[in-house]
């Protein structure tokens, strides 16, 4: 179980491909299974923390991994009151990691059990354990109001400096997208940030932008702490971090024009990795400096046109208003769109009105 805790993580990396093909894995994984029914309540919830990293690396590792997976979260149900309450959130966390357990019928039966197991002892669960829970509670979403409330009580009582930026980062950022995040949650982050810049990742620099440009961060810290850090961390973020940023500077209201460019230029060289939401974030984000890198937008569009069959209603709305708001000649995209938009009208419930108007 260790090991495989080791290998899921080193996997996350740039030996992603040689160590999902080494054959001796999926012994350690067999082996595990075989073994489920004799397993410690420790060595369940490491076993079942690694196999649901390593289901997230590739649909191949998920099927994989699947059947002990399974055999290890119906072990943990057995076994579900002899585990401490730090456990039992770095199982649920585990368990939301792969959409396809969660909703199976041993996960839900076992998510169930640990939401109201949790719900109950919030308030003494340690704090990286909240930390680390409550970014899977925005998969649970509306079986998991009242938990994400008892973690965002429990973090804003907490000193969160004795965290790692990351954890308080990616937390925070979590309870925003549910709702649940208190001023004095969002106080304790920015000081964090403020406190720990020199600490922090180029994830933490995402999640806190994230975190913060929901209206509740002072603009001061996007320009003095966030921008220079996302200046020197620019090549070592994907397509998802550099819209994210881009979009998070956008709603806090401080995003300048040459800081914009420099995420774009770096993005139109990844382009080809682009997918559905973030040309959807593109169109919008930088229509307002196309100029400064005229050859972006071109690129979005093409890309556009090779995952429109991928768009949400949302993301869908979203590269209408960009592409009305950028004023930008994308006439061989509007077909593709047009059909994603009828392929979508059953469930376009949410957005009528204003897709009509993007159109």
């Amino acid at each position: 179980a260790l090991a495989l805790q080791i290998l899921a993580r080193q996997a996350a990396g740039p030996r992603k491909a040689a160590i999902l093909k080494d054959q001796r894995l999926k012994g350690m994984v067999q082996a595990l299974q075989d073994h489920a029914q004799h397993l410690e309540v420790w060595i369940l919830c490491s076993g079942s923390a690694a196999l649901g990293r390593l289901g997230t690396l590739s649909l191949h590792a998920a099927h994989a991994t699947a059947a002990a997976a399974d055999e290890l979260l119906r072990r943990s149900q057995e076994k579900l009151g002899h585990f401490s309450k730090a456990q039992a959130a770095l199982l649920l966390a585990s368990l939301a990691l792969v959409p396809e357990r969660l909703s199976s019928a041993v996960g839900s039966e076992l998510r169930n059990s640990l939401v109201s197991m949790l719900e109950l002892q919030s308030q003494d669960l340690p704090p990286e354990a909240c930390a680390q829970l409550a970014p899977a509670l925005v998969k649970l979403r509306s079986q998991s109001e009242t938990l994400a409330q008892g973690l965002a009580k429990r973090l804003s009582a907490c000193d969160l400096t004795e965290l790692s930026p990351e954890d308080v980062a990616k937390a925070a950022q979590s309870l925003v997208a549910l709702r649940q995040a208190p001023n004095k949650l969002m106080e304790a982050t920015e000081q964090v940030l403020r406190h720990q810049i020199h600490l922090c990742t180029p994830r933490a620099i995402v999640h806190f932008a994230g975190s913060l440009s929901e209206g509740r961060g002072d603009v001061d810290v996007f320009k003095d702490f966030l921008m220079p850090a996302a200046r020197s961390f620019i090549s070592d973020f994907n397509c998802r971090d550099l819209c994210t940023i881009a979009e998070s500077f956008a709603k806090a209201g401080c995003a300048e024009a040459d800081f914009l460019a420099d995420l774009a230029e770096m993005l139109q060289r990844k382009v080809g990795d682009m997918g559905a939401h973030e040309v959807s974030v593109a169109f919008q984000v930088f229509a307002p400096i196309s100029y400064a890198v005229p050859a972006l937008l071109p690129a979005v569009t093409q890309r556009a046109m090779e995952v429109a069959s991928e768009l949400s209603p949302k993301q869908l709305t979203h590269t209408l208003q960009g592409l009305s708001r950028s004023q930008l000649d994308a006439e061989p995209l509007l077909p593709a769109l047009k059909r994603r938009a009828q392929q979508l009208a059953h469930v376009l419930f949410g957005a009528p009105w204003e897709l009509l108007w993007a159109g």
